[in-house]
């Protein structure tokens, strides 16, 4: 990533928002996981390749594995960001640490993720 520290933090605070609800992501390992929440992030910031091949060579996922997880990473970010009234107390109170850095940052991304699990929910209707 180029811009490391910032995208760092936005990486950091997904995998925490995550962490929050471990239930979405038993089943899956938290290699797949850490990298799904990467790929996400080089999604939002627009990277060209979300998920290069040197990382599907070196992990052993490949994109398509990726982009489902991609998937529910954002629609479990969507969640965690839902209305004030909505939202876990751990998730407002998360949201309220982080409000200036990697929160707002995600905030502003919320119809990218919205975008993201678009497809996902159309392809079940």
């Amino acid at each position: 990533m180029d811009k490391a520290n910032d995208d760092l933090r936005l990486l950091f605070f997904i995998l925490q928002l995550l962490l929050i609800d471990p239930h979405t992501f038993i089943a899956h390992k938290s290699s797949y996981i850490a990298a799904c929440s990467y790929a996400l992030v080089r999604h939002l910031k627009q990277y060209e390749v979300t998920w290069p091949r040197r990382l599907a060579r070196s992990t052993g996922y490949d994109p398509d594995e990726i982009a489902y997880g991609v998937t529910k990473v954002a629609a479990q970010c969507l969640r965690a960001l839902s209305s004030h009234d909505q939202q876990e107390p751990i998730h407002r109170d998360l949201l309220h640490k982080y409000n200036k850095g990697p929160a707002a940052q995600l905030i502003n991304y919320t119809q990218a993720l919205n975008d993201l699990i678009q497809p996902a929910v159309d392809e079940a209707d």
